[in-house]
């Protein structure tokens, strides 16, 4: 870089190579990021009042803001040489031919920095260690050029006016704060802005002592500086004479030479001060930032390998602050898997390219992610000199990641995997199995009583049997065999066999070992297992197909009351496949009118008139022929379709009611009808039966419904408000199949029947087995102690008629009065 040394053009002061790198940065950020902010700083400095009242003419507007666009420009762009001098120079000149004051100057570098700073800021926003850098750079640049233009403002108003008598014109709207001094100290100006800066009563300065207020020990080493060197530039600490923790103020001190003092003495010293508070606290607030967002900064010099750490960084690393730091030294505390990967990068960024890699850290027996990016500097061979980045710990970023993965592969319950990954993990096994030749066992495992346990003592311990369950398994099993949950109370295994019996050696196991009390609570809480199996190759070639039919087999297992395991059979997909076609057929036959009503007689014992008729479903499909209500109201039952069914049974029922009870004929007996435990738990089917029974020409008086205990029991409370809606509309109930589910006495004296249906099963065996017996027997008394009327279902013999006569049934129904019949035959047979 030219000087040019002489009393009037003392030496320039040197930039350092780092802040030249770093304005060359800013300049070209601002040209491609903001074009036109030299111009539009320019243009809006001129329109300021200051900048109206000193132009003469629009001619000299013009000039003016062409010459402001280049000095704006130049301040960035460089280069800093004799050209940069001699610029400044002309931007003295100019002011002191328009009778500019010092304050215009100083409103030109705020417009200035109004519209750079927001670019600035921008474009860097998500680099706040460079923006900070960038920000010092451009603050030491404003500063040098700051005393420049001032001192060249100065000189040309001294040749214009060499009797100026004060330093007030020229320093005094000057927003830094500004003082000359003696050469040994005293204070032969000082501007409002340096008094406010020390907070010092307005006139108290002026022609004192500087060391009577300030501690001048480091202005002195500035002032012996600044007479050898013409400008120097230090950033230090203002404090108050004898009394530091008074004030203590961190200043950027510019210090130059007035050789053209207004008396024509001694040269005088030029002190300008940069109040760097706001940068202090935004230099802390910076750390802070860092600290909190644990991003830390790091520098190395390539000739010496050594590296600055940030405070920040050091933490990050776990690497002491008073040890130094090589990258090599540190490429030993990466972890072992990683150091490949890093070298990499690195030697990428020495080639040329971002630095850029994420690795982890080993802090004793701690593992810590830290990813850490940054870029080199080359010299004009475009060899590297030294390097900066940051560093940012991304640990709970990776510890999120990993939860966010056990959620999306795992069971959060049970910590097994769940259904997705574990279908993944166990086509793998059968990939390795059919690799090597071997056979596979897929187990289905479905708990038996889970919902009850759910229902009865409540979903916390419905999951501690989860948990529960999950870890006796995983105790049982070895680690290459896979154990997963592939829904509510359904789990799966899959294991390497060599034959069928190591598959049923396994599936003892679990069944013994599921079948044991879990926990201490009295009674125990016995929960069972239904297992079903599909072997590989034999019994299918896919994961999801062994899972289907294994699944089918444990629904068979599960058919025989629990507690079994049953190995896959062909049959069992024929028997899917049926129920699937009959649920396809059901839906259209209920859609299109192919089901149909039979009636059976009830009976009143003692007289043997009839007393009323049960409404039986018939189903006879054209493609499959008679369907056995046995086989399709399941079906209906698992599709969705029994409240269709059950819907249309009872508008059904009620227009043959009224059909045989026309205004000529007597009316007809009541007509029973099944209503499903979907339709009990639904509280606006008591609306929808009314409406049904009354769009048929029937009222709810002909009506019986009859109720299972599992509709009563399900949900007690609501099946109690639908029963009582029931009555209150004027149905009559009866609880249908009673001794087979279990409704307790204390829900059936609160629940509003009228009568009990034994069940036929009882009925069937009571003159063979006493026990059977019994229970009829007690069944009656009950209900005869409750007020109830008691109904007898699958009487076929008159031994079963009397006997249940002498045990004081009221009703009985059955083939040994008549099965159930079409309308016609009913209504001919029985009805007058």
């Amino acid at each position: 870089m030219a000087h040019v040394n002489s009393p009037e053009h003392p030496p320039l002061h040197t930039l350092a190579a780092a802040d030249l790198s770093l304005l060359q940065r800013l300049h070209q950020q601002l040209l491609q990021n903001c074009p036109g902010v030299f111009q539009a700083a320019a243009k809006h400095l001129l329109q300021e009042p200051i900048s109206q009242a000193h132009r003469p003419d629009d001619t000299s507007e013009t000039q003016l803001q062409q010459l402001q666009t280049a000095y704006f420009t130049s301040l960035t762009e460089g280069p800093y040489g004799e050209g940069y001098r001699q610029s400044r120079d002309q931007m003295g000149l100019a002011m002191a031919r328009l009778d500019l004051p010092p304050s215009w100057l100083a409103e030109a570098y705020r417009h200035y920095l109004q519209t750079v700073l927001p670019c600035l800021v921008q474009a860097n926003a998500a680099h706040p260690d460079e923006l900070l850098k960038l920000m010092l750079a451009l603050s030491k640049l404003l500063m040098h050029d700051m005393g420049l233009t001032t001192d060249a403002l100065q000189r040309h108003r001294q040749r214009a006016s060499p009797r100026l008598g004060s330093y007030g014109a020229a320093f005094a709207g000057l927003p830094c704060g500004t003082l000359v001094l003696t050469p040994d100290l005293n204070v032969v100006f000082a501007n409002p802005a340096v008094e406010s800066l020390l907070n010092l009563p307005a006139g108290s300065l002026l022609g004192s002592a500087l060391h009577d207020w300030l501690d001048v020990t480091p202005l002195i080493t500035l002032a012996e500086q600044v007479f050898q060197q013409n400008l120097v530039c230090e950033t230090l600490t203002l404090c108050r004479s004898g009394h530091p923790q008074a004030l203590a103020i961190p200043v950027r001190a510019t210090a130059s030479l007035l050789r053209d003092a207004p008396d024509g003495g001694e040269p005088h010293l030029l002190l300008v001060f940069e109040d760097l508070r706001q940068q202090t606290r935004l230099t802390r607030d910076l750390l802070n930032a860092q600290a909190v967002a644990s991003v830390g900064t790091w520098q190395i010099d390539l000739a010496t390998d050594v590296m600055l750490l940030s405070a920040q960084a050091c933490s990050i690393l776990n690497w002491p602050e008073d040890e130094v730091c090589t990258f090599q030294g540190l490429m030993e505390h990466i972890h072992a898997e990683d150091r490949e990967s890093v070298e990499k990068a690195w030697q990428a960024a020495l080639n040329g390219a971002p630095f850029r890699v994420e690795h982890r850290i080993q802090i004793g027996q701690r593992l810590r992610w830290v990813e850490a990016r940054g870029r080199l500097e080359y010299d004009a061979h475009g060899q590297p000199l030294k390097g900066h980045g940051t560093l940012l710990d991304t640990s709970e970023r990776h510890l999120a990641a990993e939860h966010l993965q056990r959620l999306a592969f795992y069971d959060v319950l049970t910590g097994l995997p769940n259904r997705t990954h574990g279908l993944v993990l166990a086509q793998q096994m059968l990939d390795r199995c059919e690799r090597a030749g071997r056979q596979l066992a897929l187990l289905f495992l479905d708990l038996d009583r889970l919902q009850e346990i759910n229902d009865i003592l409540g979903h916390a311990m419905g999951d501690h049997v989860l948990r529960e369950v999950a870890q006796r398994c995983q105790a049982l099993l070895c680690k290459d065999q896979l154990l997963a949950r592939i829904g509510g109370d359904e789990f799966m295994v899959a294991c390497e066999i060599d034959g069928l019996e190591d598959a049923r050696h396994i599936s003892r196991h679990l069944m013994h070992t599921l079948a044991q009390p879990i926990g201490t609570a009295t009674p125990p809480v016995e929960v069972g297992v239904s297992i079903g199996m599909a072997l590989f190759p034999s019994q299918g070639h896919t994961v999801e197909e062994l899972l289907k039919h294994a699944d089918l087999a444990m629904f068979k297992a599960k058919s025989l009351g629990g507690g079994h395991c049953q190995l896959y059979e062909q049959q069992m997909s024929e028997r899917l496949h049926r129920r699937n076609t009959l649920a396809t057929r059901l839906a259209k036959a209920l859609s299109r009118g192919g089901l149909h009503l039979h009636y059976q007689p009830k009976i009143d014992l003692h007289s043997g008139r009839l007393t009323g008729l049960e409404a039986l479903a018939r189903w006879d499909d054209p493609e499959l022929g008679p369907i056995s209500p046995g086989e399709f109201v399941p079906v209906a039952e698992e599709r969705g379709l029994i409240v269709q069914l059950g819907d249309w049974a009872l508008h059904e029922a009620s227009r043959q009611w009224a059909a045989w009870s026309g205004p000529a004929l007597r009316p007809a007996p009541p007509i029973a009808v099944n209503v499903s435990a979907a339709q009990m738990s639904d509280e606006s089917f008591p609306d929808r039966a009314t409406q049904l029974v009354r769009a048929a020409g029937a009222r709810p008086e002909a009506i019986e419904l009859e109720i299972t205990e599992t509709a009563m029991m399900l949900d007690p409370e609501r099946a109690r408000r639908v029963a009582s809606q029931l009555v209150a509309a004027g149905f009559n109930l009866t609880l249908d199949d009673f001794g087979t589910g279990y409704a307790s006495m204390a829900q059936l004296k609160n629940f509003p029947v009228g009568k009990l249906k034994i069940d036929m099963s009882f009925v069937r065996d009571m003159l063979r087995a006493p026990a059977d017996q019994a229970i009829v027997t007690a069944v009656i008394s009950m209900a005869q102690a409750l007020r109830l009327r008691t109904v007898a279902e699958g009487v076929e013999t008159p031994e079963q008629a009397r006997t249940l006569l002498a045990l004081g049934c009221d009703e009985a129904q059955g083939y040994h009065y008549a099965p159930a019949l079409p309308p016609r035959l009913l209504a001919a047979d029985w009805l007058p």
